[in-house]
């Protein structure tokens, strides 16, 4: 079912299984671009994704929901239109929180409020364990039930007091930059973050999906290696993908 991370207990140095859930949400408008090629990444990287479809729900719901109902350890939350580009993505991730004390994922600014001074694990990318999110006493990600905060900015701004602390994931690469990400730097259409995360950004354009797609692809044929009989059936599958979609327009 779940991604599994492996732990040593201190007390008898054995190693113990903890589930790990990696999730994306979307609506039904979204492009089939975007859901076929984030799972194909994925299905190369042999990553468990469970892309979640609700349209009575906004992200901050599916947040909440997916954090307050699944049993899992540890969560990953991606957009629909950001990828791991390589497993590391995930191993990184989740050793920043098995401590059970710390957010990690990429670094977001809302540049809306307070003059964009603010810096916040963004929704796009984040890892937080179950353990924390009790102990900031699992608050709604609800972007409009806090003045001055984005979806799931609540967690970041609750951190200090609560003693959790936030591991920063910040672009290493911008195809096009067009945001200001607080105290410097900028983010923008197809921003990596560590070298290991590509979040697209504006993805209801197309000329921005031809990015996610071509980014994809090249995930993909990077890791060919990993497993070549999977690489062969992501590639079929691709082709099958395009004709299926010429067909349909």
């Amino acid at each position: 079912m779940i991604y599994k991370l492996h732990e040593t207990v201190k007390n008898n140095k054995q190693q113990q299984m903890k589930d790990v859930y990696i999730s994306s949400f979307h609506k039904s408008n979204i492009s089939p671009y975007l859901l076929f090629y984030q799972k194909m990444v994925f299905k190369m990287l042999g990553i468990e994704l469970h892309q979640i479809k609700d349209d009575n729900s906004s992200h901050g719901d599916f947040m909440t929901k997916t954090l307050k109902t699944i049993n899992a350890d540890y969560f990953i939350f991606f957009d629909i239109d950001c990828i791991p580009l390589s497993t590391q993505a995930i191993t990184k991730l989740l050793d920043q929180i098995k401590d059970n004390k710390t957010i990690a994922g990429a670094a977001q600014t809302a540049n809306q409020f307070n003059e964009g001074k603010n810096t916040y694990v963004g929704p796009f990318f984040m890892g937080i364990s179950k353990t924390a999110y009790s102990v900031l006493e699992q608050p709604d990600l609800n972007r409009d039930n806090q003045k001055e905060v984005d979806v799931a900015g609540i967690l970041s701004k609750k951190a200090n007091e609560k003693n959790i602390k936030l591991k920063y994931w910040y672009p290493t690469h911008v195809e096009i930059s067009k945001w200001p990400l607080y105290p410097e730097g900028e983010f923008g259409i197809g921003t990596t973050y560590d070298n290991l995360a590509y979040h697209l950004f504006e993805s209801r354009y197309s000329a921005n999906i031809v990015r996610f797609i071509r980014k994809s692809k090249e995930t993909v044929n990077i890791h060919w290696k990993l497993n070549v009989l999977r690489y062969a059936s992501v590639i079929l599958q691709i082709q099958l993908f395009k004709v299926k979609m010429k067909f349909q327009k």
